[in-house]
């Protein structure tokens, strides 16, 4: 059973329960109300008795004469009394109507009694009984069986009328919940075509449905977000491959013709000369080498959505002297820091390989004899260089994955350095900036929301101790 004909069954039963509930309702509000204009005329009669006991004779004779409770004009209502423990009229209707207990313990002058006694043949009657005197006791009474007739007539086209109701009910409902639940119809055909033809380039969820500001539009745009961002991260996953494959058969092709050349050499049953063999020795290292770093590297872009696993309170600060001192000895170039301690949130090790390339590429970039200015605090970390910079056209694709400068082609490298601190940066929640440096250069700003402000931080170059020896502060 879909869930619209199973909403709508919900809904019906409540319907029907609550006509149920109305019809008890209305049933006994009716009954009560006909009781009470029967019990009104027996106490009006009563009540005239009483103050005309003359008249007793004459009634009695006339209720002796009734055969039944009703004739041709209606309910009759009959008198009797009770004389010194002996029933008048004797004859009649009237005898069939126990006198019960109650009506005999009546004091004179009491109230009136009210209440329903079933008569021989099994009818219900109502009597009022009063007593009038030390050894009277007079009864009105009228049978309730019109009553329960027309009780039973309002009962019964109430249960027609509430079964009409539960079944319009339940057709509207089903109109209704279908409409309402077709979206969710949609989405539950879309997550099934999704899973059978792994197809997420069209999510197949109208404007309208995500505009809507319900459940089910919220659920809608949600799922629309969903299979959008499942298909960019393909996109990227494919684009990833696509740009590693390209990259990679440059240096494989290199290692392939150095391998080929040994190759022929042993094969001649000669071995090749001391330049070339030192040559050919070095061009392997040389590409060997930079497979390892492209590999290195397209593992961390792969890793980089991945950084949070680590994510913890780091000082930024203490992480760019590791970075710096680590470059500063590979190098052997002069950078000067300049900086404040500052507390982050993000993963020690993707931080230092993000901020690490930046300090890297500035090397790389720069001419030997120039130096690199890195300044570290709460707006994150600037690294200024006096290479050739950036055109302004390109830096917007200076941190897509793979992508070099013209004039940087021909130097070793595989364009993912700045891809990798971008993306590092967005996963933490902040961003990267290129722009001209005052050195003549590029300027990179790498920054990330700070954590907490540390206390007692000092202005001023060297205030990191990570100057190289010999160097004057700035």
């Amino acid at each position: 059973m879909t869930l619209s004909r199973r909403v709508a069954l919900l809904v019906a039963l409540g319907s029907a329960l609550a006509s149920l509930l109305v019809a008890v309702v209305a049933v006994v509000v009716v009954r009560d109300a006909l009781i009470r204009s029967v019990d009104r005329a027996l106490v009006d009669r009563l009540l005239l008795l009483a103050d005309a006991p003359e008249a007793l004779p004459r009634i009695f004779a006339q209720s002796a004469q009734a055969g039944a409770f009703t004739d041709r004009n209606g309910p009759v209502l009959l008198v009797d009394a009770v004389i010194a423990g002996s029933l008048r009229p004797a004859t009649g209707v009237t005898a069939t109507v126990p006198v019960t207990a109650a009506a005999l313990a009546l004091a004179p002058g009491g109230g009136i009694l009210l209440q329903t006694v079933p008569a021989s043949g099994g009818e219900p009657v109502r009597v009022a009984a009063l007593r009038v005197s030390d050894s009277v006791v007079v009864r009105t009474m009228r049978s309730t069986a019109e009553v329960d007739r027309v009780v039973q007539r309002i009962a019964v086209a109430i249960a027609v009328l509430g079964i009409g109701v539960c079944l319009a009910v339940g057709a509207i409902g089903v109109v209704v919940v279908s409409r309402v639940l077709r979206p969710l119809g949609t989405l539950a055909q879309t997550a099934q075509r999704v899973a059978h033809t792994q197809d997420v380039t069209d999510p197949g969820i109208d404007a309208d449905m995500a505009a809507r500001r319900d459940e089910v539009g919220r659920l809608a745009e949600a799922m629309r977000r969903m299979l959008t961002a499942l298909a960019t991260a393909r996109q990227q996953r494919q684009r990833l491959l696509d740009d590693a494959a390209h990259e990679l058969r440059t240096p494989l092709t290199s290692v392939r013709a150095n391998v080929d050349l040994l190759a022929r050499a042993v094969a001649h049953g000669r071995g090749l000369d001391e330049p070339t063999a030192r040559a050919t020795v070095a061009d392997l290292d040389t590409e060997v080498s930079g497979l390892t770093a492209l590999v290195e590297e397209v593992l961390a872009v792969a890793g980089t959505a991945e950084v949070d696993r680590g994510v913890a309170l780091i000082d930024l600060a203490e992480v760019i002297g590791e970075v710096v001192e680590r470059i500063r000895r590979r190098t052997g170039r002069l950078i000067h820091v300049t900086g404040q301690p500052v507390s982050i949130r993000g993963d020690r090790v993707a931080v230092a390989r993000a901020v690490g390339n930046i300090i890297g590429n500035a090397v790389k970039f720069s001419p030997p004899a120039t130096g690199i200015e890195v300044t570290v605090g709460p707006s994150g970390v600037t690294v200024d260089d006096a290479g050739p910079g950036i055109p302004i056209a390109d830096r917007a694709h200076a941190v897509e994955r793979f992508w070099r400068a013209p004039q940087a082609r021909a130097l070793p490298g595989s364009g993912l350095g700045l891809a990798i601190a971008a993306d590092v940066a967005h996963s933490l929640g902040g961003g990267l900036q290129i722009d001209q440096s005052p050195l003549g250069g590029t300027r990179v700003h790498w920054w990330v929301p700070p954590a907490e402000p540390r206390a007692g931080s000092v202005d001023g170059r060297d205030t990191l101790g990570l100057s190289p020896p010999g160097a004057s502060p700035q």
